[in-house]
């Protein structure tokens, strides 16, 4: 085999780098033989870049250990304060009224007469009726009318006030009306409502409760509306006269 036809690798790696050594040229820069391809497979060179990091968080660690300065500062010194006293300006003279009063008139007082009162009154043609009857003063003739006007009509009666309210027990009563205990709701239950109230209701001549109202609440107010509405559409009173009640409701939870 010719020795001419194969080229022994050059030590640099580089085409031509023997005839370069050959010349007695030498690269003296480092960052020109780092720019050699035969730098990046330098097995030493992966090490260096891990102990550049390694140093790196080394430095950062001993940074962050360094143990702080506390500086402790005097209070500055205390200045004696001078209090300051307002002196509230005096008050403006209120300015002289521009309007004048006006002279006060006397009013005229009317004399008061004494007059003898004269009274109308209106009587019947004597020619309609068959007897004259006597009266005193002036008198009137009506042609038409034959008969006195009657006396004027009683004034009306005063409203009378409502009776006293009886307290009516539901479970004692015994005249055979229908009193079903009010329901106690689930959801009332669960929230934990419970207590004592008192209804007034009003009874008409039917029997039936025309009104259901809350006296002394139960602390509740969902809770009394019921109990209210279940006495107005539930009972049934026997019929007789209007009746005024005063009821006691318990809810209690067992």
């Amino acid at each position: 085999m010719n020795s001419s036809s194969t080229a022994a690798p050059s030590p640099s790696g580089v085409p031509g780098a023997e005839a370069i050594l050959a010349r007695g040229y030498t690269l003296t820069s480092e960052l020109a033989q780092l720019c050699l391809p035969a730098a990046s497979r330098d097995p030493n060179r992966r090490f260096a870049w891990a102990n550049s990091i390694c140093f790196l968080f080394l430095v950062v660690g001993c940074i962050g250990f360094r143990a702080p300065v506390f500086e402790i500062k005097e209070p500055p010194a205390i200045v004696d304060v001078v209090p300051v006293v307002f002196t509230p300006p005096p008050d403006p003279t209120p300015p002289p009224p521009t309007d004048t009063a006006l002279p006060e008139t006397e009013e005229p007082v009317d004399t008061v007469v004494d007059m003898p009162q004269i009274f109308t009154v209106v009587a019947a043609d004597a020619k309609g009726v068959n007897f004259a009857v006597p009266v005193e003063g002036p008198v009137v003739v009506a042609p038409n009318a034959r008969f006195a006007s009657a006396p004027p009509a009683a004034p009306p009666k005063a409203p009378s006030a409502p009776p006293k309210p009886t307290v009516f027990n539901p479970h004692n009563s015994g005249d055979g009306g229908k009193y079903p205990d009010p329901t106690y709701p689930r959801l009332l239950r669960e929230r934990g409502m419970q207590g004592k109230l008192t209804l007034y209701i009003i009874v008409d001549a039917s029997g039936m409760v025309t009104s259901a109202e809350v006296k002394d609440g139960s602390g509740y107010g969902t809770l009394d509306k019921h109990a209210a509405q279940w006495v107005k559409s539930n009972w049934q009173f026997p019929p007789g006269q209007a009746r005024h009640h005063l009821v006691d409701i318990i809810f209690q939870l067992k």
